[in-house]
């Protein structure tokens, strides 16, 4: 069952003061005991260069990697990919390797659950690879620790989807909201990472689910009220599907 205000992970995959702009709010839109950055007189002009060194990443469906329109990689093993959707659903948080290697490899005493958690990060690492121009590393990692390191050049779609549901709740004007909100259910094109079964994964993928149909129940509510009946069915049509 889904709770009403589900909570929204923080992440900082996106730039929030440029998406505010491009869609015409500014700062006084947002009430202050939630304040954002400062939002830029002009949306920052980005190069081609920023488009093709972006990692873009994708867990909604099926976990994907693209820079440029491209592939970046295959993973070699399920718990490899596994591992990156795990760090990425907790991106900026560290986790530690003895619980690492104790929820995924559970079936093997600690010194081999510790050499298959040191192994999958050193294949992970080869499917990331090094950031374009000696940039930040996509994860962070030390003797007791790792985590996807939030400062790396990437986006997400998990990321972008709970940010703007979260700008969406903080904005005042129904228009507003309804466009944060339509913008925000763009992004949700499935459940999350649909062919993983884990609890971890699963309760994640729920979490996200109520707060995409609660998007979408505000976005009915908008349309109908305002007579947009074909985008108020439309809405309808997907909670129920």
């Amino acid at each position: 069952m889904c709770a009403p205000n589900a909570p929204i992970l923080s992440g900082h995959a996106v730039n929030e003061g440029s998406e505010l702009e491009m869609v015409g709010w500014t700062e006084s839109a947002v009430p202050a005991e939630h304040p954002l950055d400062p939002v830029p007189s002009a949306a920052p002009n980005i190069g081609e260069e920023d488009s093709v060194t972006t990692l873009e990443i994708r867990l909604f469906g099926t976990l994907a990697l693209e820079r440029n329109g491209q592939v970046v990689s295959h993973f070699p093993s399920r718990r490899v990919k596994e591992l990156l959707a795990y760090l990425l659903l907790r991106r900026g948080e560290q986790q530690s390797r003895e619980q690492l290697a104790g929820l995924f490899w559970s079936d093997g005493d600690g010194d081999h659950a510790r050499r298959c958690l040191n192994t999958s990060l050193w294949r992970l690492q080869r499917v990331l690879g090094a950031p374009p121009h000696s940039g930040h590393p996509y994860l962070r990692v030390d003797a007791q620790y790792i985590g996807f390191n939030t400062a790396s050049d990437f986006r997400l779609d998990v990321a972008e989807f709970e940010q703007h549901c979260l700008w969406a709740d903080r904005v005042a004007s129904p228009p507003q909201q309804a466009e944060l909100y339509r913008q925000a259910v763009t992004y949700y094109r499935a459940d999350l990472l649909t062919e993983c079964y884990e609890d971890w994964c699963l309760i994640e993928r729920e979490r996200l689910h109520c707060l995409y149909l609660r998007a979408l129940g505000r976005l009915f509510a908008y349309y109908s009220a305002s007579g947009e009946h074909d985008a108020a069915v439309d809405c309808a049509r997907r909670i129920l599907a």
